[in-house]
């Protein structure tokens, strides 16, 4: 902080020397704003009942087969914890998610994000859709018994 009289800071004064290096690094290198908004989403989970889920398969990461393919197509994602399992696709167009929920029954699905969070109720099956926002992804799936949420999802 400037002093008063408008002379230079008393930078021997280590709450004073902190302040305005805080304040060169926001003008010189900003936090960009998904970093923050990812870092108080992995900070919320350690406040949840919600279990976290285990990524069992992605098809991102599956050795491709030997065909030719051209375009963008849809990728796969199984998660599970003790009590719930969570299959999703990806949808080609990298917005469109349908997912189904085992045991199968009608649950809440929440997915935030980095443009917000939307959600939806399945069907009596377990199945739903849902279209999402640009940037990264994390599910979380409400059943009356249990809860999951996925790790963050990269697209």
């Amino acid at each position: 902080m400037s002093p008063p009289d408008g002379g230079l800071p008393d930078l021997g004064d280590d709450d004073v020397l902190l302040a305005e290096l805080g304040r060169a690094l926001d003008r010189i290198d900003p936090v960009p704003a998904e970093a923050t908004l990812m870092a108080v989403a992995a900070f919320e989970l350690g406040h949840l009942d919600d279990e976290l889920a285990t990524l069992v398969a992605d098809s991102l990461l599956d050795p491709a087969p030997l065909t030719r393919h051209e375009g963008p197509t849809i990728r796969l994602l199984s998660f599970t914890t003790e009590h719930l399992s969570l299959e999703i696709e990806l949808g080609a167009d990298g917005r469109t998610v349908l997912g189904a929920v085992s045991p199968a029954g009608v649950v809440d699905v929440e997915v935030e994000g980095a443009s917000g969070a939307l959600g939806t109720r399945s069907d009596d099956l377990g199945r739903f859709r849902l279209t999402l926002g640009q940037g990264w992804c994390r599910l979380r799936v409400r059943a009356a018994e249990a809860s999951l949420v996925t790790p963050v999802i990269v697209r």
